[in-house]
């Protein structure tokens, strides 16, 4: 019963057409003390009626199911409005036209800075789930030597280092079938007879952990029929393998060349 928070205004209207009602949701409507109620105007004949009458500050649907016809007209003050959840009413009260543009332009605003928001918010999620999903399933270039076994991080497959040496006759000089700035090559058989190049990386190479993973990386991403296939690779402590597919038909360099 206090009023004293209320809403005034902040000039009187002047009745030259600068005013608009705007539509105001989820409401209790005003007191009844200064109303006026019709049951045979729609809410656009109430909108007119209002217009040409500068003392009617509001109208409303007079059924509360805001359907049919009938509408509820309000001269001077409004008293007693607050917001109601889920079961107000719609009040169109009176107000400048210049306010109108403002109460857009502040909704503008607001839908702008959500829009935003909620883009910023999906952006750090993706980024969040890239991250995850990077340091979940990435290279890590390691080993976790646990009673567990190894942990894949790659969606490649992993071969022990037990079964790359029963492959290639023990890195056998018979098997090297070619050397790089990466290390020695060999040709390998797998236990269900898939013939296999077993590329080592040397321990006196240049290229190291980081040219491993570049490579594990983009092989596996990289899929055409006139690029090698890599099949797999093998990490135990030093020993870095990469497992492709065997090309029977030797160096790209013998026929370039």
């Amino acid at each position: 019963m206090d009023w004293s928070e209320g809403c005034i205004l902040s000039k009187p209207f002047s009745c030259q057409n600068k005013e608009v009602f705007f539509e105001f949701s989820e409401l209790k409507l005003p007191n009844t003390t200064k109303s006026w109620v019709t049951g045979t105007m729609n809410l656009q004949e109430c909108r007119e009626a209002c217009f040409k009458n500068c003392s009617r500050m509001a109208y409303s649907n007079s059924d509360v199911r805001g359907q049919g016809s009938g509408c509820v007209l309000w001269f001077h003050d409004l008293l007693d409005i607050w917001q109601v959840q889920n079961g107000g009413q719609d009040l169109y009260i009176r107000i400048e036209a210049s306010k109108q543009a403002g109460i857009h332009v502040v909704n503008a605003v607001l839908i702008s800075l959500i829009t935003v928001a909620v883009l910023f918010g999906l952006v750090l999620l993706c980024y969040y789930l890239s991250w995850r999903k990077t340091k979940v399933r990435g290279i890590s270039g390691q080993v976790d030597r646990t009673s567990e076994g190894p942990k894949e991080d790659l969606e490649l497959p992993f071969f022990d280092l037990a079964t790359m040496p029963n492959a290639t006759d023990n890195f056998s000089l018979n098997n090297k079938v070619g050397e790089g700035g990466f290390g020695p090559v060999y040709k390998g058989i797998l236990v269900d007879g898939q013939e296999i190049a077993v590329k080592r990386l040397s321990k006196s190479s240049g290229q190291g952990l980081n040219e491993f993973k570049n490579e594990v990386k983009l092989i596996a991403k990289l899929q055409h029929r006139n690029l090698v296939k890599l099949v797999g690779s093998c990490i135990d402590d030093e020993e870095k393998m990469l497992i492709y597919e065997y090309m029977a038909n030797g160096s790209l360099n013998s026929f370039g060349f």
